[in-house]
């Protein structure tokens, strides 16, 4: 992104200089124990998951493995 905040152009992503190395997503419990929140949630998962399947990883807190109750832990508020 550039200092405003835009994506380049997606042919710039084709050079060499440009490739990206990895992309993180933090999630974070919310404040509120609301619906709409868990199903946000969830949904932020299920994209970090499709990243992970492109050949990455998804790493908890503490930089290690994701697992089952990780992401349990998460949406459970």
């Amino acid at each position: 992104m550039n200092a405003y905040g835009e994506m380049p152009p997606a042919d710039s992503f084709l050079q060499t200089e440009h490739l990206i190395s990895g992309v993180s997503v933090i999630l974070k419990k919310p404040q509120r124990k609301r619906g709409f929140d868990k199903v946000q949630l969830k949904k932020l998962i299920e994209f970090s998951q499709e990243l992970a399947a492109l050949g990455g990883s998804i790493l908890d807190v503490e930089r290690q493995p994701a697992t089952r109750n990780t992401f349990q832990a998460i949406t459970k508020g």
